[in-house]
């Protein structure tokens, strides 16, 4: 409790539009000794390109992250599940469980993508191109961003991810306040 209002952690990620469109597994972590459950979009290429649209159109604005490292913790992640959607033991035991068991980072990910999906979207609405419908949504990202934060802990990825939270959700409502004033 908090000031005598109950607190509810919701790490239960809701279940996502198209499963398809993912790659599910469960994530041992030190902080709970439990396994969570972590989603990584199936379409890797798609993800190279949402990356890329992310730090060349808008990560220069707001410096957050390095993109080598980034990409380079992104591919860990990757290479650590299996095909049977599990987890590596040599990657869970080996010199990249940090970034496995950083929810600081695997939020960071998750608003990447969603930062990076809304900029895709938004310029294809634009130039009237179709949108990639086994993609998932900006909002899907946001919501298993959401998932991983009561598990945050005092790191530079969390304030990494406390930042890039702060960035998406001024773009959200600013893109809000403007429909209500058209």
């Amino acid at each position: 409790m908090i000031g005598g209002v109950p607190v509810i952690r919701d790490t239960v990620v809701s279940k996502p539009r198209d499963p398809a469109a993912w790659t599910e597994t469960a994530i041992p972590r030190s902080s709970t000794h439990q396994a969570q459950q972590f989603l990584l979009p199936r379409e890797r290429e798609i993800v190279n390109q949402v990356l890329t649209t992310y730090f060349t159109d808008l990560n220069p604005y707001r410096a957050i992250f390095d993109e080598a490292d980034v990409r380079e913790k992104i591919d860990v992640l990757y290479s650590s599940i299996s095909s049977d959607g599990d987890v590596r033991a040599s990657v869970a035991a080996g010199k990249h469980h940090d970034v496995i068991d950083d929810s600081g980072f695997l939020c960071c990910v998750y608003l990447i993508l969603a930062l990076g999906t809304l900029c895709v979207q938004n310029r294809r609405i634009h130039q009237a191109e179709r949108v990639e419908e086994i993609w998932p949504s900006h909002e899907e990202f946001y919501d298993l961003a959401l998932a991983l934060k009561p598990d945050l802990q005092n790191s530079i990825s969390t304030l990494q991810a406390l930042l890039i939270l702060h960035w998406y959700l001024f773009t959200e409502v600013w893109d809000i306040y403007n429909l209500k004033r058209d």
